[in-house]
């Protein structure tokens, strides 16, 4: 993990498994995010340590925020990353913008596939963002679902395998399409504009 910050790898493989993105019709999933990283500034991550210590294995470091254009944005975060033997990995940050009360997510032990994350975008110590994937058993991500307000009524569903995005509307799903270079929902036959703000994908 690098300065990505743990809750928005979720929302960034969404955009990319949605159908019509360029990026997806050229790479598989996990090479998706290997292209990802590898055009994230150098120095995003700093003063790195690594302990072990009965049993465990933690990573900690000081992460540059960056935006949509993986450009540094001026805010910093910290994140740890614990792991052990035939366990899930998991990692917790604070001090991201968008995570102000901090973050939680479990990786998968085989692919290191984000299987769970969590945040408090506020900082009252209440869940405002809840993700969770369902893997092969290879730790491939085939399905994530995510709640934004972990009221309990997913907001956007990312099906992996089949390379769709759907997003709750009013009362149903409505799978997301592509037309003239806008991203959006049809709805009575009328095409609706999908917006994204704050990580959040919605519709107006």
């Amino acid at each position: 993990m690098r300065s990505i910050g743990l809750l928005a790898l979720p929302i960034v493989l969404a955009l990319c498994a949605a159908p019509g993105n360029a990026a997806d019709e050229k790479f598989p999933d996990d090479e998706l995010i290997r292209e990802f990283v590898k055009a994230m500034p150098p120095d995003a991550t700093t003063n790195a340590h690594r302990v072990d210590a009965n049993g465990f294995h933690l990573e900690s470091s000081q992460n540059k925020e960056l935006d949509g254009s993986l450009k540094p944005t001026g805010n910093e975060f910290q994140t740890v990353i614990v792991t052990a033997p035939k366990t899930f990995k998991i990692g917790i940050e604070k001090g991201r913008s968008s995570s102000t009360g901090g973050g939680l997510a479990i990786f998968n032990r085989e692919s290191g596939a984000p299987i769970l994350s969590v945040g408090d975008a506020n900082g009252d110590g209440q869940l405002d963002g809840l993700t969770y994937s369902k893997v092969d058993a290879a730790g491939k991500v085939l399905v994530s679902v995510t709640d934004y307000e972990a009221d309990g009524q997913a907001d956007l569903r990312v099906n992996f395998a089949e390379h769709y995005a759907e997003i709750w509307h009013i009362d149903r799903w409505y799978r997301v399409e592509h037309r003239d270079g806008r991203r959006g929902i049809l709805v009575d036959g009328k095409f609706i504009e999908v917006k994204l703000e704050k990580n959040r994908f919605f519709v107006p």
